[in-house]
């Protein structure tokens, strides 16, 4: 008996979660598109490891992407590693079109999606230029930047009048803005204050609370830039009005940091907010974020463990742990010796990249250039077991060019001893460093993008500039 109860009523509860979420869907379309992702936002909150969906074409070349959805969620699209945030819809249909290299959104509410996509703009919140160079006081800034947030407002208004877009798309577009302008408002402040431009701490405070308040963090919808406004109301609004009222220092604050206590302070800032969904989420974010740095702090660790602890169960421990797990191997390098075979060349004599070359001669050589803060370099170094191997079997030898500056020779020596290193190793000076950005930088930046890699022969001779990376190892083996 107790069954023929329960069993519909679960039936009964299953029909009803089907009928509150509705489909959405998505429909890219265009020439010469090599890949499509979308990132989904989980619990409105989005990171770079969470639910993501690589979009394959269907028969007619389409990319279409469906969801179902029970209430507005922000996500991100990717098309040839071009990115566009979007609101994502019950019920709704979209398209975008990947066309001359752009992509832009067509149908439905495309105005507004649009518009999602251009309203950040720096000029907005660069105070010292632009709009805001000759301004005197903060509220002469202060009257521009509303009013910049006004104009966008009213932007989403008339699209709404001529029917461009439907009144719920209007009211998620405005929420969009009024978080956008709340989160850069950081800015405005933080900027100003380094600036020295002398604003009254009172004043300062009375506008950010007006702020908070117009803009709660307990949000039924949570825009795009919820978690930039979360972190700069739970972080950085704690830290900046604490030296703006005197009650601490900068010079405290740098003690703090070289102490590996900054982060410690900062998160308990976190703490000081009630309980409740967003100060999980935000503490989350503020590990993630910190972690996501190449100087790996062991004060992670601790706040890891303080968060495991406070939230046994949160969904995003999953997130974390990955990033957690690379600071502790960074801590434990600490303490290993270097490769035996690294080699470092003294480069105090070495002023530029023809010097260097000089010293090499005889020997082939895969020159790898990089930083200890540099992400994407260090990632590669996890490929170095096959590289190795290859540059072995092609008789090449390896050296490490660092534009580390001097200050970071600790990081530098950590991620040689971490990643161990083997090869020749040298840590640019800046005479080396200025001459490398100029003679090997981009176009017209005089900037050279990092991780980058070289190929030498035997004579000292660079034979390819730009060479595959070490993760593309069969197009590396080409041209070895």
């Amino acid at each position: 008996m107790k069954k023929f109860i329960i069993l519909p009523f679960i039936a009964l509860f299953l029909l009803s979660c089907e009928e509150d979420s509705k489909p959405y869907e998505l429909e890219i379309s265009g020439e010469n598109i090599e890949f499509v992702e979308i990132l989904y936002s989980e619990d409105d909150l989005l990171f770079y490891e969470m639910d993501r969906d690589t979009i394959k074409p269907n028969a007619s070349g389409k990319y279409i992407v469906t969801k179902n959805i029970e209430r507005p969620k922000n996500s991100k699209i990717i098309v040839n590693g071009k990115f566009k945030n979007n609101i994502m819809v019950p019920g709704a249909k979209s398209k975008l079109v990947f066309r001359d290299s752009a992509v832009v959104f067509e149908g439905t509410n495309a105005s507004g999606l649009n518009l999602l996509n251009e309203f950040d703009r720096p000029e907005t919140h660069r105070v010292g230029s632009g709009i805001y160079e000759n301004d005197t006081t903060l509220q002469m800034t202060l009257n521009k930047y509303w009013s910049l947030r006004d104009s966008d407002l009213k932007t989403v208004t008339a699209l709404e009048k001529k029917d461009s877009i439907d009144s719920e798309f209007s009211d998620l577009l405005k929420t969009e803005i009024n978080y956008y302008y709340a989160y850069n408002i950081d800015n405005i402040f933080s900027q100003r204050f380094y600036a020295g431009k002398g604003d009254d701490y009172n004043e300062v405070k009375k506008i950010w609370d007006s702020v908070e308040r117009s803009n709660p963090l307990e949000a039924d919808y949570k825009s795009t830039y919820w978690r930039a406004y979360g972190e700069s109301i739970m972080v950085n609004k704690p830290f900046v009005e604490s030296i703006m009222s005197g009650e601490a220092s900068m010079d405290r604050y740098r003690a703090l940091f070289e102490a590996d206590e900054m982060n410690d302070m900062q998160y308990a800032s976190i703490k000081e907010f009630p309980k409740s969904k967003s100060r999980e989420q935000i503490s989350a974010l503020f590990i993630y974020n910190r972690a996501e740095r190449s100087d790996n702090p062991k004060s992670l660790i601790r706040l890891y463990d303080d968060f495991k602890n406070e939230y046994p169960k949160s969904r995003y421990l999953s997130y974390l742990d990955p990033n957690i797990n690379k600071v502790k191997e960074y801590q434990k390098a600490l303490t290993e010796k270097m490769p035996s075979d690294a080699i470092f060349l003294e480069n105090s004599e070495i002023a530029n990249m023809d010097e260097l070359l000089s010293t090499l001669k005889g020997e082939k050589y895969f020159v790898d250039i990089w930083a200890s803060w540099c992400v994407p370099c260090i990632e590669e170094f996890k490929h170095n077991g096959k590289l190795n191997a290859l540059l072995k079997e092609k008789g090449y030898k390896k050296i490490y060019i660092s534009i580390d500056q001097q200050a970071n020779k600790n990081a530098w020596e950590t991620q040689i001893k971490s990643n161990q290193l083997s090869g020749m190793h040298m840590i640019a000076s800046k005479d080396f460093s200025d001459s490398f950005h100029k003679n090997y930088g981009e176009v017209g930046s005089n900037a050279v993008t990092i991780p980058l890699y070289m190929i030498t022969d035997e004579s000292g001779k660079i034979v390819n500039k730009n060479a595959p990376r070490p993760s593309d190892i069969e197009n590396l083996r080409k041209v070895l």
